[in-house]
């Protein structure tokens, strides 16, 4: 029988790296204990400051066989390294991302998810003039790197600031019609999200809209998890968070406060990541103490309107021990087995439609910002973003047109 687990990768202010997974076993809840994540042949000097890790499937003739479980990490001398296994196997020895594709500055962070066998990962590295940008790369599920693709290079994207955090997850928005949703998280403290697809290639960045977004986030991560793309962060020692539904594209009015809407209050936190797992939203937070706590949303699923019911937290640390004073955490789940892509309905219409209104959205989103500015060269910036996407747009509606699109 194949099951599905929650991971989370921890690292302890000691600079070392470790696992343990979650499992439901007859109806009940198995947290294993933690175990030190050591690649064959690596060296003990080491010292981790930033982990991403993700679980994926190998594909065989267009469908999913066996779970491999990747660990990137970041160490304080800004190396990216990357090691994986299978299922009751050793670890691979680490991999430098940087010597492997390219070296392109100092790695600052990571984060990352997987999409039918292909894992997205994008890191924050530092450049000329203290900079620090957002690099996309893919590994597919036989094992092959992309380059470094500089997602704030795009002339309709923009660069808002100098970036400390970034998440992304891919999916298909319709039949055979992929979209690579990022997040962004600034020195300012600000969060920003946009998404890669065909018309054009990459929306612009935009402040992600809510009536109560706190003043500072810290670190942020995304997940793909019943119909919409979920984003968590930490801001004034409380986990936040918030969603953009996919179908119609919408983003939800407020940030939720997850420790209101748990009913329970396990402390400070100062480190929070979530992720799916069969459909169902679970977020690990690390309060000040070092300890590792964890909730989940109940399995209903999200539309505009819709409360969040999250259960209340659980002390990790307290059912898998500790081997220490944690500092980050980052979690991942299981992915579920699939099989060759089916089609329905009619894949040009379906894929104008939904680039129509990712853009109306996002232009929506950008003329709030210039509503809110007197910044004269944001302003500038928006309007020529938004012309880009009004262009784009009519483009779009040309096509739709022309293929008799409902």
């Amino acid at each position: 029988m194949d099951t599905l687990d929650l991971h989370a990768c921890g690292i302890t202010d000691d600079g070392k790296l470790w696992h343990t997974s979650r499992s439901v076993q007859s109806s009940h809840v198995v947290w294993s204990p933690w175990e030190e994540v050591k690649a064959q042949g690596m060296s003990s000097l080491h010292h981790f400051v930033k982990v991403a890790c993700v679980s994926t499937r190998r594909e065989k003739d267009g469908s999913s066989t066996d779970k491999e479980f990747h660990v990137l990490a970041i160490t304080d001398d800004g190396k990216l390294l990357h090691t994986s296994r299978l299922v009751q196997q050793n670890w691979q020895p680490f991999e430098d991302l940087g010597t492997t594709l390219g070296n392109t500055g100092s790695f600052r962070n990571v984060g990352g998810n997987e999409f039918r066998g292909t894992l997205d990962i994008c890191v924050i590295v530092s450049v000329e003039h203290g900079d620090q940008r957002i690099l996309h790369t893919t590994r597919s599920s036989n094992g092959a790197w992309s380059g470094f693709e500089e997602i704030t290079q795009s002339q309709l994207a923009g660069f808002p600031t100098s970036f400390t955090s970034a998440d992304c997850a891919a999916t298909f928005i319709v039949f055979l019609f992929g979209g690579l949703h990022v997040c962004g998280l600034t020195h300012d403290g600000k969060l920003w999200y946009t998404l890669n697809f065909q018309q054009p290639i990459w929306l612009p960045f935009a402040q992600i809209p809510a009536k109560n977004t706190p003043n500072a986030f810290t670190d942020v991560s995304v997940a793909l998890a019943g119909g919409g793309l979920h984003i968590c962060s930490q801001a004034e020692g409380t986990v936040w968070h918030t969603m953009r539904f996919l179908n119609p594209p919408k983003w939800q009015d407020t940030f939720d406060n997850v420790k209101e809407h748990a009913g329970s209050n396990p402390g400070t936190f100062v480190s929070a990541s979530c992720a799916n797992l069969a459909g169902e939203l679970h977020i690990c937070g690390l309060t000040d103490d070092g300890k590792l706590w964890h909730t989940f949303l109940s399995s209903s699923v999200p539309a505009p309107g819709w409360q969040p019911a999250w259960h209340p937290f659980e002390d990790v640390t307290a059912l898998a021990g500790s081997p220490g004073h944690f500092t980050f955490i980052s979690v991942t789940g299981d992915s579920g087995t699939w099989g060759p892509i089916g089609g329905g309905g009619d894949p040009t219409c379906d894929t104008i439609n939904t680039c129509i209104a990712n853009d109306t959205l996002q232009i929506q989103t950008l003329q709030a910002q210039k509503a809110s500015t007197t910044n004269s060269a944001r302003i500038a910036q928006i309007n020529q973003q938004i012309a880009g996407l009004q262009q784009a747009i009519g483009s779009l509606q040309q096509q739709r047109q022309e293929h008799h699109c409902p």
